[in-house]
């Protein structure tokens, strides 16, 4: 039996990415216990839908061996960088986006070698709309 890619799990990964790294910037930039009830809601779906609890780590923390107050500041350094880490990956999925849709679309018909035509007047057309709206 041919194998082919699973295109609505392939998606539902992504999804579920999507809405962890949501929750990991939502959580790095608020106080601590603080939940989004429309992100946990989403999130929830999908961990139901594929019977999984979670894509990316948990953060312990252990303060051994530290003040409080530096223990502090050491957690507020690491929400920081937690936050701007889930913000950069949720930038670089929307980047991307555009280029998994098609991805997605050719692995939709695995016998085929997709094409498309690309009519050089459209495309100079809207290159030169583009460089119109930049300026």
């Amino acid at each position: 039996m041919k194998k082919t890619y699973d295109l609505e799990m392939i998606k539902d990964f992504m999804e579920h990415l999507g809405w962890e790294l949501r929750i990991k910037h939502f959580e790095s930039t608020h106080e601590r216990g603080a939940q989004h009830p429309e992100l946990t809601e989403q999130l929830k779906k999908c961990m139901l839908k594929r019977n999984t609890v979670g894509l990316l780590y948990a953060n312990r923390i252990d303060r051994g061996g530290l003040a409080e107050d530096k223990a502090q500041e050491v957690i507020e350094t690491i929400c920081k960088a937690s936050a701007m880490q889930a913000q950069e990956a949720l930038d670089a999925l929307d980047i991307i986006e555009p280029i998994l849709e098609e991805a997605l679309d050719c692995a939709s018909h695995p016998d085929d070698f997709m094409t498309r035509t690309i009519n050089l007047v459209d495309f100079l057309r809207h290159t030169e709309e583009q460089r119109d709206e930049q300026s």
